[in-house]
């Protein structure tokens, strides 16, 4: 690790295709050689760990954690970022990033050493590409309030209860090849999708991040002992970053200079044996996830009074 100040972290689950596809963008850049890259194949139970653990065995850059079974998103990229704490000592920049991520800007690295200098931030995002429909996916949003919160769980619990088949329909029609050229169609159309253009284009501090690509620096690599927390298995973990961001007064930034593309859900849909199944369970999740990030909320308001 004597030269290499950046690190890669990159949660894998089931598909060698979409993660060597990863990893190769990584190698690619133009100090990709200088990089440490951890990939965590989060109980695949499948052929791809091992794919990966024959192609890049004789990598001394590259190091595969196989877990025994799924954790999650957020439990998982955990226990990566423990190996990293203990195992890759010296890092200035840790990027954890989706395995459905493309770093396709060769000076990547080199960007963020010069945002760092110049914004000295703790936690940052990026301008990330849907590959499916072109839509800039960062910044996400304004941090919610608690009663946009509530509003939401009831929401979720209505869609568990009616089983709305207009939005399942909607979800059915967002899978099919037919989708990207919708999107395409309307994109420029819609008020909402040109505003995140424009969003995407700038600066940004008060924004929550998406999960797919951050980077941390190592104020946050020396202090901290977890990634995400509370723990969440999917969804809200950006949410509660914000929060953790905001109470110990770190630099939370969004830089349009960096740039990576995502294939938008990915490695979620690679387990998931039906549509039925990808609802239900991000309908599980989503409320799952809201109710941690409720209760957080509360805990941070308690503590101020």
């Amino acid at each position: 690790m004597e030269n290499r100040k950046t690190g890669f972290l990159i949660l894998h689950y089931k598909d060698f295709k979409i993660t060597d596809r990863c990893i190769a963008s990584i190698l690619s850049l133009k100090e990709g050689n200088q990089a440490k890259i951890i990939i965590v194949d989060n109980g695949s139970c499948n052929e791809s760990a091992e794919q990966l653990q024959d192609k890049y065995k004789d990598n001394q850059m590259i190091d595969i954690l196989v877990l025994d079974q799924g954790y999650g998103f957020s439990r998982g990229n955990n226990i990566g970022y423990q190996y990293v704490r203990k195992h890759c000592h010296g890092l200035d920049f840790l990027v954890v990033a989706n395995n459905d991520i493309v770093f396709g800007q060769k000076d990547f690295i080199r960007l963020i050493e010069g945002e760092y200098r110049k914004y000295r931030f703790v936690i940052m995002g990026m301008d990330m590409i849907d590959t499916r429909s072109g839509s800039h996916l960062n910044p996400k949003y304004k941090p919610k309030s608690e009663e946009e919160i509530r509003e939401w769980l009831v929401q979720l619990e209505n869609l568990k209860t009616k089983r709305n088949l207009r939005r399942k329909m909607m979800y059915r029609f967002q899978q099919s090849a037919a989708y990207p050229v919708y999107v395409k169609f309307i994109r420029n159309k819609r008020p909402d999708v040109r505003k995140q253009k424009e969003l995407s284009m700038q600066y940004a501090d008060d924004r929550v991040l998406q999960g797919g690509c951050l980077v941390f620096s190592k104020t946050f690599l020396k202090s901290e002992e977890h990634l995400f927390w509370p723990e969440t298995r999917f969804y809200c973990e950006e949410d509660l970053l914000y929060l953790r961001c905001r109470q110990n007064g770190w630099k939370i930034l969004y830089s349009p200079r960096l740039q990576v593309w995502h294939e938008q859900g990915a490695s979620f849909k690679a387990g998931s044996k039906s549509i039925k199944e990808r609802i239900e369970s991000g309908i599980r999740y989503n409320t799952e996830s809201a109710k941690i990030l409720l209760a957080q909320m509360r805990r941070q308001q308690n503590q101020k009074q």
